[in-house]
């Protein structure tokens, strides 16, 4: 019997979700929807539902990255920092990366204040709406392409791209966080268990999760008295964040990126 361990991705629930590396990709993929808007409705602003207010130096009266990226964080700001160039325009996954980077770097010196969810996006009521409302923007440009005639590809097509690159990272990030939680949650309450994790990679990310199955098999011969549902249980209980205040709060920073991606249909 093989059980499915894998983690199911609830909804951000506080304003700490945007931090560390994963809170730079997330900037990353507002950025980029931002950009698919800017480049589709061209300066007919009203159509703009991203960067709510963000009018900047850009084409088309637009935000550039790092007017983008100070406006959903910090607000409206004379003093704007630079965070990776002065005029961010990715043309490779490196690029990415290494504005990702940069934005670790001044989100944990606290230099970056967090998300405004509708900062990013007008229409947004809080973190749960936020996401349908950046998947339905992605939804509704690709669609004012195709009514034009135009090929999604061609418009906007590196822009998709780069947003799904983001969103895997923001995942990858997301899974190597919780997986570090588990592996001190079941050290701790577990200790006579031989855990079996199994590895993972995405997008250069390493992230681990339990293997089910093979930790039952590795310890049933032992006195434990462990049987496969409560292996299941306890990863269930983990995931939930029920096995402690802490866990809880760290299991309510994550992200539902499977749904996202699916939504945006990037």
């Amino acid at each position: 019997m093989k059980l499915n361990v894998v983690v199911c991705w609830l909804v951000w629930a506080t304003s700490v979700a945007a931090r560390g590396s994963a809170g730079a990709y997330e900037r990353l993929y507002y950025w980029f929807v931002y950009d698919i808007e800017v480049t589709v409705y061209g300066s007919d602003h009203s159509k703009w539902t991203m960067g709510n207010g963000c009018v900047g130096s850009g084409s088309h009266g637009s935000c550039t990255f790092n007017e983008f990226v100070n406006w959903i964080s910090n607000g409206p700001s004379d003093d704007t920092p630079s965070y990776p160039t002065s005029k961010f325009n990715p043309v490779s996954t490196d690029d990415i990366n290494k504005a990702a980077d940069s934005l670790t770097t001044v989100i944990n010196n606290g230099q970056l204040e967090d998300v405004e969810p509708d900062a990013v996006n007008k229409n947004a009521k809080g973190w749960f709406h936020l996401w349908s409302q950046v998947a339905h923007a992605t939804y509704a440009a690709k669609d004012a392409v195709n009514k034009r005639g135009d090929s999604v590809e061609t418009v906007i097509g590196k822009q998709l791209a780069f947003a799904d690159l983001c969103l895997d990272s923001v995942e990858a990030n997301r899974r190597a966080e919780h997986s570090k939680k588990m592996r001190a949650y079941f050290n701790n309450k577990y200790s006579d268990l031989l855990v079996v994790w199994k590895g993972k990679t995405t997008n250069g990310i390493d992230w681990n999760e339990v293997d089910v199955p093979a930790t039952y098999d590795t310890n049933k011969s032992s006195m434990s008295g462990y049987t496969l549902q409560d292996l299941q249980d306890a990863v269930d209980d983990f995931n939930k964040g029920t096995a402690d205040s802490e866990d809880k709060k760290h299991w309510d920073i994550l992200l539902r990126v499977e749904k996202t991606k699916n939504s945006c249909a990037i």
